[in-house]
């Protein structure tokens, strides 16, 4: 089995029925849902080759998650964790998107162990 990032999600089911409301931005958007789809997809590839990029460009500056471990982070502090250990884990997450300056940035998430 692959190692996975320690902040990395293996999520079965990307819900996207809680968009970010504002900016003249619907679930129903046809638009938003794609980009932010294409956002998740693009995550889960990061995570899986170590593109420690991605994320500074994904996460908003002032983002903060959730974690399945029971504590929090932030941009800052998930950056550092990149470069740590490395574990594997199913989690089920919420992720929130705002858009900023254009485009769309991750401004919140939290995970939660999945039963096992």
């Amino acid at each position: 089995m692959k190692k996975l990032l320690a902040f990395s999600l293996l999520v079965t089911v990307v819900s996207l029925s809680s968009l970010a409301f504002g900016q003249g931005s619907t679930p129903s958007d046809p638009a938003a849902v794609a980009a932010i789809t294409q956002l998740e997809n693009d995550a889960v590839k990061a995570d899986l080759s170590g593109d420690a990029s991605f994320y500074q460009n994904y996460l908003a500056d002032d983002w903060t998650g959730g974690t399945s471990r029971g504590t929090w982070d932030t941009k800052s502090s998930l950056m550092a964790d990149i470069r740590g250990q490395h574990y594997a884990r199913t989690v089920l997450s919420t992720d929130t998107f705002l858009r900023q300056n254009g485009a769309w940035k991750q401004i919140a998430g939290h995970s939660s162990q999945a039963a096992k």
